[in-house]
């Protein structure tokens, strides 16, 4: 169980996302998949990665998101991250 405490700090952070926070959020809830910043916006159907990226940034600083594996970028060939929503049992109560 999850203190009351938790919840209230989790729906009191959630209140504070932007509106393309939040859609990022909610997309990677519904997908539950790992996703590079680039795959993201294409998913998403933003034309480019820095449509989100900066908003990816900010909901792993916020602790919503996490990184994942770190992988080779099909266009770059540079080694990237990916993120995907937290699997903690416990955060997933709070939703």
């Amino acid at each position: 169980m999850i203190h009351i405490n938790s919840r209230k700090s989790y729906k009191e952070e959630a209140a504070s996302l932007g509106n393309r926070e939040r859609e990022i959020f909610n997309y990677l809830m519904m997908t539950r998949r790992e996703y590079t910043d680039r795959q993201l916006a294409k998913e998403m159907g933003f034309g480019h990665r820095s449509e989100i990226q900066p908003r990816c940034s900010t909901l792993l600083a916020k602790g919503l998101i996490m990184e994942g594996l770190k992988v080779k970028c099909e266009v770059t060939g540079k080694l990237v991250r990916t993120c995907r929503i937290r699997n903690n049992d416990n955060q997933q109560e709070l939703f």
